[in-house]
């Protein structure tokens, strides 16, 4: 069977990254995209919906209608999750972040 990913065949990384550098990464990541998926729970379950934002430091803000489900949602149970992602350019280059 063809090794798909041969960059996983190295040693897994045992350090953590300092935490200046992961902010680094974790700024640009949000500052070269404007796309996130949001996920709420509503009364029929769970609801992912792809929004615009616009990153604020570690903040996102979310463009939304005021009366839409997700906003519904949340006004119900504020708990979130958020998916940022850049598209993929090639098989090394997933980057994404995962906010609650």
């Amino acid at each position: 069977m063809p090794l798909t990913n041969p960059w996983l065949t190295g040693p897994t990384p045992t350090r953590k990254l300092d935490r200046d550098r992961l902010e680094e990464r974790i700024r640009n990541l949000l500052s070269s995209q404007n796309m996130c998926v949001l996920a709420t729970v509503g009364p029929d379950g769970p609801l992912a919906t792809p929004v615009r934002y616009y990153p604020l430091d570690f903040t996102l803000m979310l463009t939304a209608a005021p009366r839409s489900p997700k906003m519904r949602n949340i006004a119900a149970d504020p708990r979130v999750s958020v998916g940022v992602f850049a598209p993929l350019v090639g098989l090394a280059s997933s980057r994404g972040a995962q906010v609650f």
